[in-house]
């Protein structure tokens, strides 16, 4: 693969990096809404949190596909097990602890603090790779 490539795939996975971060953070912030007594005009706590579990689901495409882009942009193996360790905490955090909600509560009101941890690794990972086509940017 070309050296531009490589930095192409680099620029798209600081991207998909920092849209997590942002798509956590919103996250919060509905979850926040929702039970701080609904939105403003039509929604309900109802929507909200269904809005809550459905991004929650769809924003699952992010770490699959920069754990796909960490490899193809030839990133250092500490950023690849980064990656892993985001992506495996996601399908934990979205889909592990939504099937357990019912039979296992306590465990099940660990996902805020899964979401903390996703947010701080998410984090790592965007600052990381910034940083790395930045140097490379820099020569």
């Amino acid at each position: 693969m070309s050296t531009k490539i490589v930095f192409g795939v680099r620029l798209v996975l600081v991207l998909l990096a920092w849209l997590f971060v942002a798509g956590i953070l919103f996250q919060a912030y509905l979850a926040g809404l929702a039970l701080m007594g609904g939105g403003p005009g039509l929604l309900t706590r109802r929507a909200i949190w269904d809005t809550h579990i459905g991004l929650g689901h769809w924003i699952g495409i992010l770490p699959a596909l920069m754990l796909l882009l960490v490899f193809l942009g030839r990133f250092p193996r500490a950023t690849r097990a980064l990656t892993a360790l985001l992506f495996g905490l996601y399908i934990l955090q979205a889909e592990v602890f939504a099937i357990i909600r019912q039979d296992a509560p306590a465990l099940a009101a660990l996902h805020p603090v899964l979401a903390l941890l996703l947010f701080v690794l998410a984090l790592n990972l965007a600052w990381r790779t910034w940083k790395i086509v930045v140097m490379e940017l820099r020569g």
